[in-house]
């Protein structure tokens, strides 16, 4: 598992909202706002996944490297035979024990303080 440094920490960090676009490309949106009351808007794009396990607050956002069963079953369910090589990442926020409460798997993402 890799921190993803994004110029602001998140620790202690609230999750207040996320959406869903398919204007351009399948785009999940997250906001969270920042222990300093900023809000930072997290893009997915071309996500094949989205699970949030129920929790508020955040203390961490990071790419896990390794390949969970989530992560296996979500490739499964979008290829017939799934490619050594795909474009695919896992990308969870922690919650305060350092549990995932938000997983996503996508292509990229992209970030900006609002």
């Amino acid at each position: 598992m890799s921190e993803i440094d994004i110029g602001i920490s998140i620790a202690d960090a609230e999750l207040t909202s996320y959406c869903y676009s398919d204007e351009d490309k399948k785009k999940l949106i997250i906001h969270v706002r920042s222990w300093n009351e900023k809000i930072i808007n997290f893009e997915f794009c071309d996500f094949i996944l989205f699970l949030d396990r129920g929790t508020q607050y955040i203390s961490e956002f990071c790419r896990n490297t390794e390949e969970t069963e989530l992560f296996k079953q979500s490739l499964e369910r979008t290829y017939m035979n799934v490619p050594e090589d795909h474009p695919y990442k896992l990308f969870q926020f922690l919650d305060l024990d350092g549990d995932p409460c938000l997983e996503i798997v996508c292509e990229h993402f992209s970030h900006k303080i609002l």
